[in-house]
Parts: C-alpha cells; sequence; structure tokens
C-alpha cells in the first residue's frame, strides 16, 4: 500500500469511525467485514460492468452480451452500463479502491486497539483465523463465502452482480471478487485447496455442477460454509455438537489427587500442544484435574457409542473433520474416550480412516488426549508422537480422603465423619466414580445431597457394579446387626475376631509389612451345621458390621460343563468381589468344594481343575470369603489351611430357641404376654424352621384382625413340626402351665 493511499484511506477511515477505540460489540465487527464485502461487489460491478447488459444495452446480469465479448476481444467501445452506474452514483474504480482500502486499514487499527484493551472476544473471524491457523485472505474468503448465508442484502447483491438465480456462487466469482493489484484470481483459488485449512478443517464445502460431476474444475464449483460455522462467524452459534461428541462441564468438586501423580501432571500440562494418552485405573480423575486446571472447555468422542453404530453407514472421515472444526471453535481441550473397546474392533470398522485422523491430531492447535486400558499399536500409530501417563490403581488408603472431599461442604458436618466412615470402606474408586455415584444417588432417590447416607451411597454402587455379576451372584442386604441375631458365647467370640481381622488386616499385612511373610491375606472362614441354624443371616450381619455388599455365589449358575468356563466365571466373581471389597459367600460350599478324587476320567481331571483353580484364587483372593455347608467332612482337605475360621451352627437348645421365639416377633406385632419358654423346651427346630412358624401366627393374627398369642404360636409351631415329619404329645394346645 502506498504512503498516499494509505494518508487518504486513513482519512477517510476516521472520519467514518474511532479507529483507536476497540469493538464494542460483535455487530460491530461484522458491519466492518460487510462494509468491506459491499465494497467489494461494487468494485467487481464497475471491473466488469460489461456483464451487466444484453445486446441492446438493457440491464440484464444473466444475459453475455455482445458489449462484454468486444470488452474480452480488447476492443475499446462505449458501454452503456458505465454510465448507468454512474446515474447511480457508484464510485469509480480508484475511488472504490480507496475505501476497501480504508475499511481494512480501520479493521487493523481496531483489532490491534481491541487485543492491546484485552477485549478480543467480538473479534469473531479474527478468532476463528488464529483457531484454524487462516491467513488474511482466507479469513475474508471465508467471511465472503460465508456472507449470503446470514446476510440477504449481500446474497441480493451477489445474485446482481453475477447475474445466477442461485444462493449459492461458483470459485471464480469469489477469485474475481478479492482479487486486486496485490491479490491474483491464483492466489484466491489456492486457498481452497484440499491441503489448506480451509478444505482440511471443513471450513468451505467445494460442490459439483451438474455440467461436470465429479469432474467440476474449481473455478466453476459452487462454494457453501457448514452452517455451523457461518453461525459461529455471524455471531448466532448454538450448543448443537457433532455426533458422538459431548461437552463436559467442569467438575464442580475439588479433584484429589495424590502428590506425585499430581505433580507429574502439572508438568505435563505445561506444555503448549499436549498430545496425552492416559492410562490406568484413574483417567477420568486425570481428564477432571485438566479441566479443573485449564481454563480451556474439553470436548470428549465417544469412541465407543460410535463402534456401537459401525453398521449405520458412517464414516470417519467426515466425523472427524467436525470434531476438529468443533474443537477449534471452543479452543477445546479433545478427548477421545478409547476405555472399553478392543482396537482391532475399530480397525475392522473404519479400515483405513485413522491415518486421515492422525493427519487431523498431529495439525490441532490445542491439547488432545486419549483415553484407554492400555496403549495399543493402533492408539500408537494414530496419536503419535504422544506422552503416555500411567495413573496409578486407587487405594484403600485413600479412599477415605477421596469421599471426605467429594462430600465436603455438601453433608452437615455433623453427619460428615459418620457418612465417610461407613462408605469409604465399600468399592475402591477413583474421585471421578465417587462423584459419579453421589450425582447418581441423589438423581436414583430424588432427596437433596444433605439428605445422603452411607446406605444409600452404598445401595447405588451395588445397584450399577453389581450388574456385572447379574446371573452368577445375587446381592444381599440386611438391616440386622449383631444384637438382633442369638449367637452362644463362643460363638459371639469368634464373629468379634472375625471382624477384627477384617478390619485390621490391611494394617498388618501392609503397614506393618507381615505381607513379606504370607501372601495370603484374605480372610476365609467356614460355617458349618443343620439347614436353619443361621448360617446365611449371620454372613449378612458380618457384611453389615462391616459395611460391605454381601454377594451370594449362585452355584447352580458357576458350573458349566464346557471346559475352562466355570473358572472364567470364578475369576469374574473374585475380580470383582477384589475390587468392591465385597465379602463372597459360597452357600452349599460342599458341591464346589468337593473333595478331589482319584482320576479314573477326564470328567475327573476336570473337576479335580477346576476345585484346584477355586483354591488358588481363595487363597490370593484379598478379602472376606464366607463358606457354608451342611456337610463340613465332604470338603476337600486342602481347603483346611486356607480357613482361618470355622464356626459351628448346631441346632440351638432350650433357651437360645428361647430367644430365638422372643427375637423373631415382629417389632410391630400386636400380641400378648407370650411364653417363650414352653415354646423353646417343646420344639427342637433351628431359627429358619422357628422364624416360618412365627409368620405364620402372624398370618393368623392378622387375618382374625386379634393380637399375637401363645396359642396361635404353639399352632404353628404344631404346622412347621408335622411339616418336618416330627410328632409332638398333645398337639392341640401347650401344656396347662403356659
Amino acid at each position: 500500500m502506498s504512503h498516499s493511499k494509505k494518508s487518504v484511506a486513513q482519512t477517510e477511515a476516521e472520519e467514518m469511525n474511532p479507529i483507536h477505540l476497540p469493538f464494542r460489540s460483535s455487530e460491530e465487527r461484522l458491519g466492518l467485514e460487510t462494509a468491506y464485502i459491499i465494497g467489494m461487489i461494487l468494485r467487481y460491478v464497475r471491473r466488469f460492468q460489461a456483464r451487466l447488459l444484453n445486446d441492446v444495452g438493457t440491464l440484464d446480469p444473466s444475459h453475455t452480451s455482445s458489449f462484454e465479448l468486444l470488452e474480452l476481444s480488447g476492443i475499446t467501445t462505449d458501454i452503456p452500463a458505465k454510465t448507468w452506474l454512474d446515474t447511480i452514483h457508484v464510485p469509480e474504480i480508484d475511488d472504490l479502491y480507496r475505501r476497501i482500502l480504508g475499511v481494512e486499514f480501520m479493521l487493523e487499527q481496531k483489532i490491534e486497539s481491541s487485543l492491546e484493551s484485552g477485549l478480543s472476544e467480538y473479534m469473531i473471524p479474527e478468532k476463528i483465523q488464529t483457531q484454524f491457523q487462516l491467513d488474511t485472505l482466507e479469513k475474508h474468503l471465508l467471511c465472503a463465502i460465508a456472507a449470503p448465508q446470514m446476510n440477504m442484502k449481500i446474497a441480493r447483491a451477489y445474485r446482481f452482480a453475477t447475474g445466477l438465480d442461485s444462493t449459492i456462487f461458483p470459485a471464480g466469482f469469489y477469485a474475481e471478487l478479492l482479487s486486486s493489484p496485490e491479490v491474483s484470481v491464483k492466489d484466491v483459488l489456492n486457498c481452497l485447496s484440499p491441503k489448506r485449512n480451509l478444505r482440511r478443517y471443513g471450513l468451505v464445502e467445494v460442490g459439483q455442477q451438474t455440467d461436470w460431476g465429479d469432474k467440476t474444475p474449481i473455478l466453476h464449483a459452487p462454494l457453501l460454509v457448514p452452517n455451523r460455522i457461518a453461525a459461529y462467524l455471524f455471531d448466532n452459534h448454538h450448543d448443537e455438537f457433532p455426533s458422538f461428541m459431548t461437552l463436559k462441564k467442569a467438575p464442580s468438586h475439588s479433584i484429589t489427587l495424590s502428590g506425585d501423580f499430581r505433580t507429574d501432571l502439572i508438568k505435563l500440562m505445561r506444555k503448549p500442544k499436549l498430545r496425552l494418552g492416559i492410562t490406568g485405573a484413574m483417567c477420568d480423575s486425570a481428564i477432571d484435574f485438566i479441566h479443573q486446571n485449564l481454563p480451556s472447555p474439553v470436548l470428549e468422542i465417544d469412541m465407543p457409542a460410535l463402534l456401537q453404530c459401525k453398521n449405520q453407514n458412517i464414516k470417519m472421515d467426515d466425523l472427524a473433520i467436525q470434531w476438529f472444526q468443533e474443537a477449534c471453535l471452543q479452543s477445546a481441550i479433545l478427548i477421545f474416550n478409547c476405555k472399553n473397546t478392543k482396537p482391532q474392533d475399530y480397525t475392522e470398522a473404519f479400515n483405513n480412516a485413522f491415518g486421515m485422523l492422525h493427519e487431523h491430531i498431529r495439525v490441532y492447535p490445542g491439547i488432545v488426549v486419549f483415553t484407554a486400558q492400555i496403549t495399543t499399536p493402533m492408539w500408537t500409530e494414530v496419536f503419535t508422537p504422544f506422552t503416555e501417563f500411567v495413573t496409578p490403581s486407587p487405594r484403600w488408603s485413600q479412599q477415605n480422603v477421596f469421599w471426605r472431599d467429594a462430600l465436603q461442604g455438601r453433608i452437615p458436618d455433623d453427619r460428615l465423619e459418620e457418612v465417610v466412615s461407613y462408605i469409604s470402606s465399600s468399592y475402591c474408586l477413583s474421585p471421578f466414580e465417587i462423584e459419579e455415584t453421589i450425582l447418581s444417588t441423589v438423581a436414583r432417590t430424588g432427596c437433596s445431597f444433605a439428605s445422603l447416607t452411607g446406605q444409600m451411597l452404598s445401595d447405588t454402587l451395588c445397584a450399577s457394579k453389581g450388574r456385572e455379576l447379574e446371573g452368577l451372584a445375587d446381592y444381599r442386604n440386611t438391616s440386622l446387626g449383631l444384637d438382633d441375631i442369638v449367637l452362644s458365647e463362643d460363638a459371639r467370640k469368634t464373629i468379634d475376631e472375625i471382624l477384627n481381622y477384617a478390619k485390621y488386616s490391611e494394617t498388618i499385612y501392609q503397614n506393618w509389612g507381615f505381607e513379606h511373610m504370607s501372601s495370603a491375606t484374605g480372610l476365609c472362614a467356614l460355617f458349618y451345621g443343620p439347614p436353619g441354624t443361621g448360617k446365611t443371616l449371620t454372613a449378612g450381619v458380618i457384611a453389615h458390621e462391616l459395611r460391605r455388599a454381601l454377594y451370594v455365589v449362585d452355584i447352580s449358575k458357576i458350573v458349566d460343563k464346557y471346559i475352562g468356563e466355570t473358572e472364567k466365571r470364578l475369576a469374574k466373581i473374585f475380580d470383582h468381589a477384589q475390587q468392591s471389597q465385597a465379602i463372597l459367600l459360597f452357600d452349599e460350599a460342599d458341591s464346589l468344594f468337593a473333595k478331589r478324587t482319584g482320576v479314573k476320567s477326564s470328567n475327573d481331571r476336570y473337576a479335580n481343575l477346576e476345585v484346584n483353580y477355586l483354591l488358588q484364587r481363595l487363597e490370593t483372593f484379598r478379602g472376606v470369603s464366607i463358606l457354608t455347608t451342611n456337610l463340613a467332612t465332604s470338603l476337600d482337605e486342602a481347603l483346611s489351611r486356607r480357613i482361618q475360621f470355622k464356626l459351628s451352627f448346631p441346632t440351638p437348645q432350650p433357651e437360645e430357641r428361647a430367644q430365638l421365639w422372643k427375637c423373631l416377633i415382629p417389632r410391630h406385632a400386636p400380641h400378648d404376654d407370650i411364653d417363650f419358654k414352653v415354646l423353646g423346651e417343646y420344639f427342637e427346630m433351628s431359627g429358619g424352621h422357628i422364624k416360618n412358624a412365627v409368620f405364620r401366627a402372624c398370618v393368623e393374627a392378622a387375618a382374625t384382625h386379634s393380637h399375637l398369642t401363645t396359642d396361635m404360636l404353639w399352632k404353628a409351631a404344631v404346622h412347621e413340626y408335622r411339616e418336618l415329619g416330627r410328632i409332638i404329645r398333645d398337639q392341640s394346645q401347650p401344656p396347662s402351665n403356659a
């Protein structure tokens, strides 16, 4: 730009608008862009005025006239259109050129002022220019192509200038529109090369003419800006996102990470163009920490969901363009969630599309992260070069801190420790999973954060995590504590030992170093005795006292006739229980842990292998397992050394039976004075049968709208006795002294 022209341009610009003030609104910025495009249109009309006429000199832009032919041939002639343009006061070429330069100069000055003042939020075209790494010519070309989509005035001006009855115009028109003494038509067309960012990021779509089809030359190819980009460019953007992409909300809670984990992650976050592969158990917590400590929004690509829709004719190429386009618009951290999927599934579904994805990742100006269980050759190829960050597994010793940090400020201080103490002994979770559990519990129960209890949180975890064991084990829950069941003094001492072992074994093994002397850090107990003596109930009470989930293994669904299937199912159960700190109850354990036999057939050999595997997993299981059986002598001898506690559940004695009758009366059932002693003396029944008799008597009392009486309980006990095949003297009523 010459000095004289710049001086004139500067003078005109200052008369139009104070140029040293920053933009005060996006409308002001777009107004200058519109003025620039209108100036270019007027200049275009002046430059190609012969195109406006038909052969008789009447205005008809759609007609190729003899005047245009003479002009193209270099023959000088008077063109009526020139006079016509003068009549409507369209400025001359030189005046228009100065006006365009004036607008350019004003733009430069106001952009500079806005940047110096820190008020760049209104400079949307410049934001797009920066995020997509465009030069100034590419920026103006993008605005010119998008303008008729968002501005009816410009759309009509384009139609007049081109003579086309259309709202989509060819590349040749834009090349001539933006060309000048400094910029050639070829320079403009080069901006539309597939290797340039306008095409690479899908900012401009190049179409086809019907006559040429896929052989349409670029000069005649219609150009279009995707609606998402055009709307954003003209400050009319919305929050709809491309398929399989989600804008993640910043975590509202503080993310607690261990010292080394936190330090290493902070170092990585300082890299300006980070490519990060996060693997391990705490991927989500690491991403939340990044999100919370960087100002950028986070856009997550749901790769598992994409994989599930692989048969819906999805083109990875198109999706990738949309993803990176949106990420650039948002100045976002781009997260590829590749967890819970197998890389070979992607290879089969999308073939060679990952080469193109790799190229987008390579040139993306922001942070790109992928999360996976482990890195694989395919992920390495797509995301290379990247820094791998392996997150540590959450530790049981951290659970109390994680839960307290997540619940602080949500639960009243006087209840915080109680809830934390209850739930922190449950599943071993990352901070991200803990936050998800809290939010899910509130949504599921409809209660407020302040009303949350440890039991509510535990129920949510068991419902969600327990799905992994559907069909293999049943979740059991009881509200009964030790004081609610009848145990002999010796049995109570053994139960107390079991509880202490479970509570303090981690301290002994890990903190005191006993694990160097023994790898068997779990607890295995055997409950044996006749049916109905309370073995399963006691296991539930132990789970309640330890505040852990209890899963009763369904033996019938574990054992499979196919070789290796039983072991797979057992592995799944033990792995889940390990992660959840759940208690495993093998009811009727003699069917699984039966004595190994001499190998007389292949069936014997495989049955022995199953027992061997089960014994091995019991020994390495870092949790509580309880076995119940009616036939302790039928269990394999090798099981004995793996059992720390053996507890017999004999048929209760008269005093214990009387206590059972009393304990099993429902708390709110109306009843008279009942002789529990006579019931205990006359009926030698276990707790399970007493419970059946009590329920039968309660049914009679409810049906007759009367109180529960000794007679009702006596008749019910007699009926239960008859069911057991036993007899009693004088079955009709209790003894007279009752």
